[in-house]
């Protein structure tokens, strides 16, 4: 499915006609727009023109839909009609569609009627307008759109608890495990018409209390069911309730005034180490450090000395020489070359006069002295970097100690985070155990319904007549049966695949070595379960809030990956809350390869002109909502915040 055009009139803060094209080549269109402009009103109308009265628990309205339509009305128009038109292409049975609907009401009549229209390849089809509910639930059901068109604002409430049921749908129908089970009840319901023709037995009243118990079960299972729901919505506000008083604590300086005693101690010690640097230093100063000064001038004492030696080595290898020299000529008559050779040498040897004249043990404390200074140095290097660090340390600590604290505020905060600490923790173990009392009872249902349909056997071998019903009933068993294997066969496999890709795509989001290493469902509950490196589960709720973030992104961009056919993603807001780190994952990793057609509504604080240029060689088209304070609406214009993007 892609989007092609959207065309809004008289819609939000929308006045006559504005249009939305939405082809292109690129996989990005980019809207932007203030707050109040009309960004919410462009997913809204999508979904609106798509689902008609069936949109408002996907926008999450709570409003009666003729309530809903007058909300949306914009009665400033030069027409009474209100009118969202969407088309649309799509591939049905491997051949190339297009589609268009119409919703079109008057604003100024009592009792609002949406007229619907319908086109197929340009041709008006009136069939279609009237069975356009049938057709878009088999292109794009209406338990999937939530993850496909949806408002990065509530992205978060996807991985709380209350909405596991509504994920738990949207995967069936995805997956096409909601038509089994609609078979399967559809089947019961003719093996419970079939009943009714066949005569009683000596089993009928054993069925009659198998099925009362199944009942029950069933019931306490929903009253269990709504219970859990309830208690997990109640413990989500005692955990907002928490981390507000939690805020409140620290603003009030209780985390100083709890660990004053430490930072005080910790004060003393860094005050303390701080001194013995002060001393170490002034022990080097007062050493051979202050030679360093002069480190070039003893460079050069040490070379003229050792010229020195060497000086001296050669006097007093010259006054040997000729008595060795003598001695080995003595029975030699040319003794005028033996003349020459001493001139010679004499000529050669540096009669320069002494400088210095240090003896051995004088050089070699020179060089001990100019090593000492480079060891000094080194270490009064470190000692230095060591004393600012301990002194910008004394600093954070004195502001610390120089927080007033009010003790009561902060004893009467503290008293009610324990007290919220301890009720959430009463809820948890509550949720616990309703978990494991709907784990039984679900046990529980199953081995009723075997029970029911051993006995249902009974009395079909008991029956002589109605054979027809018992044949039909027969036939419906063995498919119910087989069914049943089928379908948790087919979520055993499909929610493995599910569940590996979503492990992907969190890992390609997150970026980093994170607490997740994978990610699992159960085949039967459709439940998501969350493992670290050591093959331990993990509570979601140890995440930072940008980590959930992701990770309900990463469930989405897995399911639109696993999904029958390709659907084209709408995100309203979509870096709310999110910090810099975050932001880059998600525009240099998700918004590029999330679906083909990415259609994103951001202000200008989201999608920044940095932010702009990653994702630039991306964006096909790109609309800025321009609000016009004359007439108090806006219209569609090209660009996207054109002035800031540099």
């Amino acid at each position: 499915m892609k989007l092609k055009k959207l065309m809004l009139e008289n819609i939000g803060a929308f006045v006559n006609k504005n249009e939305l094209d939405f082809e292109c080549d690129k996989p990005i269109i980019l809207i932007g727009g203030m707050n109040g402009r009309g960004k919410t009103t462009v997913l809204e109308a999508v979904l609106l023109a798509l689902y008609g009265k069936r949109s408002g628990n996907l926008i999450g309205s709570h409003q009666k839909f003729d309530g809903y339509l007058r909300k949306i009305s914009n009665t400033k128009g030069n027409r009474d009609k209100c009118v969202v038109e969407l088309s649309f292409y799509v591939k049905l049975d491997k051949v190339d569609m297009e589609y268009r609907v119409k919703r079109c009401w008057n604003i100024q009549t009592k009792h609002l009627k949406v007229e619907t229209k319908a086109w197929k390849n340009g041709i008006e089809d009136k069939a279609l307008s009237e069975s356009w509910d049938m057709l878009i639930e088999e292109i794009l059901p209406h338990a999937v759109a939530p993850f496909f068109f949806f408002d990065g604002e509530k992205i978060s409430e996807l991985a709380s608890a209350e909405n596991e049921e509504q994920i738990s749908d949207s995967i069936k129908s995805l997956l096409g495990i909601d038509l089994i089970e609609k078979l399967i009840h559809d089947l019961e319901i003719v093996e419970s018409k079939k009943l009714k023709a066949l005569n009683e037995s000596d089993y009928t009243i054993e069925l009659k209390v198998q099925e009362n118990a199944i009942k029950e079960n069933k019931r306490q299972l929903e009253l269990n069911s709504e219970q859990l729901k309830k208690i997990r919505k109640d413990n989500k506000y005692l955990r907002k309730e928490l981390e507000e008083l939690e805020e409140k604590y620290t603003m009030a300086g209780g985390y100083f005034s709890v660990h004053k005693q430490e930072i005080e101690k910790e004060y003393e010690i860094v005050k303390e180490n701080y001194k013995n640097i002060e001393t170490e230093l002034l022990e080097i100063a007062a050493g051979d450090l202050p030679l360093k000064m002069v480190e070039d001038f003893l460079d050069e004492i040490y070379n003229k000395t050792e010229q020195e030696q060497q000086q001296r080595e050669i006097e007093i290898l010259l006054k040997r020489i000729p008595e060795f020299y003598l001695g080995y000529c003595s029975t030699k008559s040319n003794t005028a070359d033996i003349k020459d050779f001493l001139h010679y040498i004499n000529l050669k040897a540096n009669k320069t006069p002494l400088i210095y004249g240090l003896d051995e043990e004088g050089r070699y404390q020179l060089k001990n002295t100019k090593k000492t200074i480079c060891n000094d140095s080194k270490r009064a290097r470190m000692l230095i970097e060591e004393k600012k660090k301990l002194n910008k340390r004394i600093e954070e600590l004195e502001n610390y100690l120089l927080i007033k604290t009010d003790d009561v505020e902060v004893e009467t905060l503290y008293s009610r985070i324990k007290e919220k600490t301890a009720e959430i923790a009463i809820q948890d173990d509550k949720i616990k155990t309703l978990e494991n009392v709907l784990k039984e009872l679900t046990a529980r249902a199953e081995s009723l319904e075997k029970g029911r349909v051993r006995i249902l056997e009974k009395v079909i071998e008991g029956l002589e007549a109605a054979d027809d019903a018992k044949r039909v009933i027969e036939y419906v068993l063995q498919q119910i049966n087989i069914l049943s294997k089928y379908k948790l066969e087919l979520q055993s496999l499909k929610v493995e695949i599910l569940a590996t890709k979503m492990t992907e795509c969190f890992k390609r989001l997150i970026a980093k070595e994170g607490l997740i290493n994978y990610i699992s469902i159960d085949s039967e509950t459709l439940e998501f379960l969350y493992y670290n490196n050591q093959n331990e589960k993990v509570d979601k709720m140890i995440l930072s809030a940008g980590e959930k973030q992701l990770l309900v992104i990463a469930m989405l961009w897995a399911l639109g990956i696993c999904a029958r056919a390709k659907f084209p993603l709408i995100i309203d807001t979509p870096l709310a809350r999110l910090d810099s780190q975050h932001r880059a994952s998600l525009i240099n990793n998700y918004f590029p390869y999330a679906s083909e057609q990415v259609i994103i509504l951001s202000t200008d604080q989201e999608i920044t002109s940095s932010e702009y240029m990653m994702l630039k060689e991306y964006i096909g088209k790109e609309y800025i909502l321009q609000y016009h304070e004359d007439t108090m609406s806006s219209t569609v214009e090209e660009g996207y915040f054109r002035r800031d993007i540099k």
